[in-house]
């Protein structure tokens, strides 16, 4: 997916956010109007960035807007990339907020695998702002097929660390697989 595909991805997901606190809002008794979400959604398939998308919106444990575009079903599976990025670093904040994980536990104290390796020393907050300083995942010359964080995380054991954790920022993907396996341990 590329950067321009993410950043839409990014921004309907926000326009659901913004519509659902507007009608949490609104007068009682009125329901939002999705036709201008609907518009964009349909826009952007029938000028081809997606070749389909899905939206269901869920208010109280009712949906209150569902629709596919394209050839989009609801069961179809797609490949988020950093889409989920900003979702997987709130569910981490409010699990720092709730439990024993801490922004400054390094990644060893959690994942043992990690141990003896200057990966095992890389903080969680530095994971998630990245500067933890391993190098971005390239799956070039094979497939990125892994689909498990399990698996991500063996993938990113053998990567090589560019630069001191900390010491400057870098985007990349692999370093925030960390946390999201950790989350699976609790």
């Amino acid at each position: 997916m590329s950067m321009r595909k993410g950043l839409l991805l990014v921004a309907v997901v926000g326009i659901c956010f913004w519509i659902t606190a507007c009608k949490a809002t609104s007068t009682q008794g009125h329901e939002t109007d999705f036709t201008p979400l609907d518009s964009i959604i349909q826009s952007w398939v029938s000028k081809g960035y997606y070749p389909g998308a899905s939206i269901c919106v869920v208010k109280n444990d009712t949906v209150i807007f569902q629709k596919n575009y394209g050839n989009y079903t609801p069961d179809t599976k797609v490949y988020v990339a950093s889409a989920g990025k900003w979702v997987a670093a709130a569910v981490i904040g409010a699990v720092v907020d709730c439990t024993d994980l801490d922004w400054n536990d390094a990644v060893a104290k959690w994942l043992p695998e990690f141990s003896g390796d200057a990966k095992g020393q890389i903080l969680l907050r530095q994971l998630l702002s990245h500067t933890s300083g391993v190098r971005p995942y390239l799956p070039e010359p094979r497939v990125d097929n892994y689909n498990r964080l399990d698996s991500a995380v063996i993938e990113i054991l053998p990567l090589d660390t560019v630069f001191a954790s900390g010491s400057r920022f870098e985007y990349g993907d692999s370093p925030c697989s960390l946390p999201e396996e950790w989350l699976k341990l609790r």
